[in-house]
C-alpha cells in the first residue's frame, strides 16, 4: 500500500555474502511503546536474506531470498495471517508466515503487498512454466481478496492464472491489483475500475507499475505516463477536472514516472528519464525528480503552502539537486531516499518517523540515518517505506555486502553517537 516500488539495484547485492537485521525504532501501532531494537537478524533468519519490505498502515511483511514472508504488527481481521490466539492481535516481532500447498510443502513467495485489513503474496506454480498462483489473508470485506465472501484465517490459494502469467502484485487500503507480464491489469475490491473500464482507458497501453490508495488507482505505463481512477476529493489522484474516471494525468504528460507511492488521500511520484522537446529535437534528461499531490495537511507533501489540498507539483527546497531513487506515502508522512543514499523525511512527526523533534515538518527534512552505519563500508539504500506511524528502509551495506532494514526515530541518532558503536544500539530499548 505504501511503497512496493524498489530500485534496481536490488539484483546486484542478491547472492552474494550478504547479512541482513531489521530494526524496529518507534513503533508500528499507537497502543504499543515505543521499542528501538534489533528485532530480526541472521539467527532468525539463518542464513536468508531479506529482498523487500512492504507495508499496511500498522502491519509490515517482509520477503526473503528463498520466497518466506515475515510479518508483526496488528493483526486484526487475521491480515498477517499468523496462527495465533484470536485474542493476540499484535505480533511485535517478525514471525515467520506458515505457508504450504496441498501437500504440505513450503511454497515460494516471488512478490507481496499489503493493505489496510489484509495482505497478498504472489506464489511460484511448480508446473515447469512460469505461471504464478496469488494467495492472500485478511479482511475481504470489499472482495480485495478474491470473489468469496468471508476472512481468510491464513494465507489460501485464491487462485491459479494458467492464461496470465502474473508478475507484479500492489495493494490500497482495500483493493488489489495484478500486473501480468504482457501489460494488463487485473483490479480487485472497493472502488476498482470494471474490466470494461480498463479494457476501454488502457487500450493499447503496456502497464508497468501501479498504486493504489484509499479508494483510487494509478497506473503507469512502459512509456512513464500515469492513468488514475476513482476518488478525488483532495486531488489525490493529480486529475485537475475532479474525474473519477480512468483519465490520463496531463500534467505529467512532459516527465516519465517511473513509480508511484499512494497512501489515504496523498500520492507521490518519481520521474526518470525524460525525453523534452528543445529547439526541433528531443534532449535527454535524467530526472528522478519528486513530485507529490493530494491532501497536504501536516506537510505531508513537502512543498510550501497551507491549502488543505494540492494538485501536483514538484517537491524542491532540499530536494531541489537531489536525484530521488525511492519515496512512500505514509499515513501522514513522506520518506524518500536519493542516489547519493540520504534520507529525507516530510510531514507528521508525532512518533519520530520522519526523524524530526518538531511535531510537523512542512519541507523535507535531512535525515542523519548513515549514523547507523560503519564509517568505512559504502551504503545502498534498495527501499525506503512508511508506514501508517513509522519509517523503513531497506539498506545493503559495504565491506561485508549485507541488507539491513529499520525505521527512523530521532532518539536512536542522539543514542547512537553517545555510543559511537552500531552494536550497542542492537541492544538498547529506549523508552
Amino acid at each position: 500500500m505504501y511503497s512496493d516500488h524498489f530500485s534496481t539495484k536490488i539484483s546486484h547485492f542478491i547472492g552474494r555474502d550478504i547479512n541482513t537485521r531489521i530494526f524496529q525504532i518507534g513503533t508500528i501501532q499507537t497502543q504499543e511503546p515505543s521499542r528501538h531494537k534489533c528485532i530480526l537478524d541472521d539467527d532468525i533468519l539463518q542464513g536468508d536474506k531479506i529482498i523487500k519490505i512492504t507495508g499496511g498502515f500498522t502491519h509490515l511483511a517482509m520477503l526473503t531470498q528463498t520466497g518466506k514472508v515475515y510479518m508483526m504488527g496488528e493483526n486484526d481481521c487475521n491480515k498477517m495471517g499468523l496462527p495465533i490466539d484470536a485474542t493476540e492481535k499484535s505480533v511485535l516481532t517478525p514471525t515467520l508466515v506458515p505457508m504450504n500447498d496441498t501437500l504440505g510443502n513450503p511454497v515460494f513467495v516471488s512478490d507481496i503487498a499489503a493493505g489496510y485489513h489484509h495482505s497478498m503474496f504472489l506464489v511460484k506454480v511448480n508446473n515447469g512454466r512460469k505461471n504464478f498462483a496469488v494467495w492472500g489473508c485478511g479482511s475481504n470485506n470489499h472482495r480485495e481478496i478474491s470473489s468469496m465472501e468471508g476472512h481468510n484465517i491464513e494465507p489460501t490459494l485464491l487462485r491459479e492464472f494458467n492464461d496470465k502469467n502474473i508478475v507484479k502484485i500492489r495493494c490500497g487500503y482495500y483493493s488489489t491489483i495484478l500486473i501480468t507480464d504482457n501489460g494488463k491489469v487485473i483490479v480487485m475490491g472497493m472502488n476498482a475500475p470494471t474490466e470494461q473500464e480498463l479494457r476501454h482507458g488502457l487500450q493499447n497501453e503496456f502497464i508497468v507499475e501501479a498504486a493504489a490508495g484509499y479508494s483510487y488507482h494509478m497506473f503507469i505505463t512502459r512509456e512513464g505516463k500515469v492513468y488514475a481512477h476513482g476518488d478525488n476529493s483532495t486531488l489525490q489522484t493529480g486529475v485537475t477536472d475532479g474525474n473519477r474516471q480512468l483519465t490520463l494525468l496531463q500534467p505529467l504528460l512532459d516527465k516519465r514516472i517511473i513509480s508511484a507511492s499512494a497512501s489515504y488521500n496523498h500520492t507521490v511520484f518519481i520521474t526518470g528519464r525524460s525525453h523534452l522537446l528543445k529547439t526541433h529535437h528531443y534532449q535527454i534528461k535524467d530526472d528522478y525528480e519528486l513530485f507529490t499531490t493530494g491532501d497536504c495537511g501536516y506537510g505531508r507533501l513537502g512543498r510550501e503552502g497551507y491549502e488543505s489540498k494540492l494538485g501536483i507539483g514538484r517537491v524542491t527546497s532540499a530536494l531541489a539537486t537531489e536525484r530521488v531513487t525511492t519515496a512512500s506515502a505514509g499515513g501522514y508522512h513522506t520518506i524518500v531516499s536519493t542516489e547519493k543514499g540520504e534520507v529525507f523525511g516530510f510531514g507528521h512527526s508525532s512518533f519520530g518517523q520522519i526523524g524530526s523533534n518538531t511535531l510537523n515538518a512542512y519541507g523535507p527534512n535531512k535525515i542523519n540515518y548513515k549514523t547507523f552505519s560503519d564509517d568505512e563500508k559504502m551504503v545502498y539504500i534498495i527501499q525506503a517505506v512508511a508506514t501508517g506511524w513509522g519509517s523503513f528502509l531497506l539498506e545493503h551495506s559495504g565491506k561485508g555486502k549485507f541488507l539491513r532494514s529499520y525505521s527512523i526515530n530521532q532518539k536512536l541518532f542522539a543514542q547512537c553517537k553517545m555510543s559511537n558503536s552500531y552494536v550497542d544500539i542492537e541492544i538498547n530499548t529506549l523508552s
